[in-house]
């Protein structure tokens, strides 16, 4: 099993990654692979996917069809590989931050509909990183887009939980069964949700 000082580096790996990505418009999604370079750190190393996959389908089927094909290939991770993630951009709204906002917030929390949060005032810009380790231990870390020039982005954000679901979850779940084969034996997914 992973210690609390191996969640903390791939959250603050994670970290960083958003960080200086936070003003690149150029790459709305990336795959990512996180290996260790030291006892106290890892790198974090973008796995080439052509641009034209992320057109063509949404992101929980390209990291299925990259599962599948790590299977057929029979690639594996290295030794040195602590977890794999997937970057992507998304829109977040916070309560106060208008009154359409805290009326969406109450509608959701009601199981009701609401409309995009790019139709709602106050929506906030932020990039997200969805992870999944070696012992099958989910993150999910995202930090806020800046809003006025130079200033920097805020940590939202970040979690280490062996019970995360969403299609991006269940996608990195996939994907992370392929290429270690321990974790075949299956894990619990259901607290923390994301919406990709």
């Amino acid at each position: 099993m992973n210690t609390a000082d191996e969640q903390n580096q791939i959250i603050e790996a994670c970290r960083a990654h958003l960080s200086s990505q936070a003003d690149r418009d150029d790459k709305a999604i990336e795959v990512l692979v996180l290996k260790r370079h030291s006892d106290s750190g890892l790198t974090v190393q973008q796995l080439p996917v052509p641009d034209k996959l992320w057109a063509l389908y949404p992101p929980d089927t390209v990291l299925t069809a990259l599962a599948d094909a790590a299977v057929l290939l029979g690639t594996a991770a290295t030794a040195d590989t602590a977890a794999i993630a997937l970057s992507y951009e998304g829109l977040a709204i916070a309560e106060d931050a208008s009154p359409q906002a805290d009326e969406a917030i109450r509608r959701h929390a009601a199981g009701g509909s609401i409309p995009l949060p790019s139709e709602i005032p106050g929506h906030i810009r932020q990039r997200f990183v969805s992870a999944i380790d070696r012992h099958c231990c989910h993150y999910l870390v995202s930090v806020d887009q800046p809003h006025e020039e130079g200033a920097a982005p805020a940590v939202g954000l970040a979690i280490a939980d062996s019970e995360v679901s969403g299609r991006a979850a269940e996608a990195l779940t996939t994907f992370a069964k392929a290429i270690w084969p321990h974790l075949a034996g299956g894990h619990g997914a259901a607290a923390a949700q994301d919406d990709l």
